[in-house]
């Protein structure tokens, strides 16, 4: 998915005041993949309720996607191919997907054996058939007339006073339950509010200043420290929110305050009273988890009604990338279900240990059982720093450029791009006093790689300098007028 700046924003500018695509469940990036059948974009939806039909519905046909296309691709006779300027304002163009892929098969009855006829030896079938059925309308009779004694009380088993035996108390323990029952209570539903808004009279809206519930997820309490309490969340449940609250098994209920929030990550961390806190959740180490490993989602789909929903599935994959606008982030793979309203809520490991914060879902009529988690070991280091009120910092270049994927052939030709160089960033400006200025990086120049790892997209720079800590020293590989050099360059800026 090709990227592009927004209105001539410093390429890798605060990642903070950046919209966050991952809250796109509510609001997560698309993603798009190919399907056999048709181009398909597929929706990434973080799991949010929100209130007032705010959550768009995910679209099974597509009707209205966006499938990026490469800029100065021919979508039709009358679209204007974007000038550069427009690029780096982040106009780029983009080709409509309007089809269902078809093809969808009905749902078929279930296949009945046909009748044989009949032949010499169904008289006596019938005879044997008539005596057995007598035989049992007399046993019958006397279950209802009580003249069989040994199937009444005292022989052990209770009764409902009509015959039918009750079976005593089953005790049932397995590891998924022992696991649900170490970490259950620390899961919690985390409710939004924001002003109130009405239709006035002349189409528009107005707020009375009253607060209403807006949205809802979930989040898992990690922390209690003397009369506090800390939960942590996902950020895209509670950006923009007015007031926060946090619903505790039971019903009880604890004003909450976002003491810090990373939209990149897509994880917030609230503080509240641990008057009502009886369960503080345990972190599992994420790195040590097997493909196939049994797991289970506990959060609050579609709001309270459905609080404390547990789900059962597996680690279906570890490295997966989620893309948002901020970067690409990992993410753990599950076929847990997860809905709207488990964004925030906890993946759990068969030792009760929490193992991923849940995020996102796949939701295409394509897929099924494709849900992603931020691993564990990610959300330790984050909250870390969150809980404190500050804000993780990121080294940035201090560039703004464009991605060549995302030029037309006329416009690589103006900018005077060498036909051989086919992936990388083109710099449209260097920030005085940066990082790379201070290392020689120019205007014209095209970063094709950072410490050896390939960077076609702004995205996918921006990802690899979130790896970063303000002091590290990185490679800069990069074209100058056809040829390639290289450069060392200080991450001594941070956001």
């Amino acid at each position: 998915m090709s990227e592009h700046l927004h209105n001539h924003d410093e390429l890798d500018t605060n990642p903070e005041t950046e919209e966050q695509t991952i809250e796109k469940n509510g609001t997560v990036s698309d993603v798009t993949t190919d399907v056999p059948v048709s181009d398909t974009v597929i929706d990434v939806t973080p799991s949010r309720v929100v209130v007032n039909n705010e959550v768009p519905v995910a679209d099974t046909n597509n009707s209205g996607a966006s499938n990026p296309g490469v800029v100065g691709e021919a979508h039709s006779a009358t679209q204007a191919e974007p000038s550069i300027e427009e690029l780096l304002a982040g106009k780029k163009s983009s080709s409509g997907n309007n089809g269902n892929g078809g093809g969808n098969v009905p749902p078929q009855p279930p296949h009945q054996a046909p009748k044989k006829s009949g032949n010499g030896k169904s008289f006596l079938f019938g005879l044997l058939g008539g005596l057995s059925g007598a035989l049992v309308i007399v046993l019958c009779a006397a279950l209802i007339f009580g003249t069989l004694g040994f199937m009444n009380a005292g022989s052990g088993t209770p009764t409902n006073g009509n015959g039918v035996s009750i079976s005593g108390k089953v005790e049932i323990e397995t590891d998924l339950t022992a696991a649900v029952e170490k970490v259950q209570s620390a899961v919690v539903q985390v409710v939004t509010y924001d002003a109130a808004t009405s239709n006035t009279m002349f189409g528009g809206n107005s707020s009375s200043g009253e607060l209403e519930e807006s949205g809802s997820g979930s989040g898992v309490v990690y922390k209690s420290e003397g009369n506090d309490a800390y939960v942590v969340t996902n950020n895209h449940v509670v950006d923009g929110a007015k007031k926060v609250k946090v619903v505790f098994a039971g019903g009880a209920e604890s004003e909450a305050t976002v003491v810090g929030t990373d939209s990149v990550q897509d994880l917030a961390v609230l503080k509240i009273d641990n008057e009502h806190v009886t369960t503080v959740a345990t972190f599992g180490d994420s790195e040590a988890l097997k493909l196939g490993e049994p797991v289970a989602a506990i959060g609050s789909p579609l709001g309270s009604e459905y609080f404390g929903t547990v789900t059962q599935g597996i680690i279906s994959g570890k490295e997966r990338t989620l893309e948002t606008d901020n970067a690409e982030i990992t993410v753990l793979q599950t076929d847990a279900a997860i809905n709207p309203g488990n964004s925030g809520g906890a993946l759990i490991n068969m030792a009760g240990q929490v193992i991923g914060i849940n995020s996102a879902k796949i939701s295409t009529e394509y897929a099924e059982g494709m849900a992603f988690s931020i691993p564990s070991n990610t959300v330790v280091d984050a909250i870390s720093v969150l809980e404190t009120g500050q804000t993780i910092e990121r080294p940035y270049l201090g560039i703004q450029g464009i991605a060549i994927e995302d030029l037309s052939a006329s416009q690589r030709q103006q900018l005077n791009i060498p036909d051989s160089v086919t992936s990388g960033i083109y710099i449209a400006e260097v920030n005085s006093g940066s990082a790379a200025a201070s290392a020689g990086v120019q205007k014209g120049d095209i970063i094709t790689s950072i410490d050896g790892k390939d960077v076609g997209t702004v995205t996918q720079l921006k990802t690899v300098l979130n790896t970063k800590k303000k002091g590290d020293k990185v490679t800069v590989e990069y074209f100058r007028n056809g040829n390639k050099q290289s450069t060392e360059v200080t991450l001594n800026q941070v956001q």
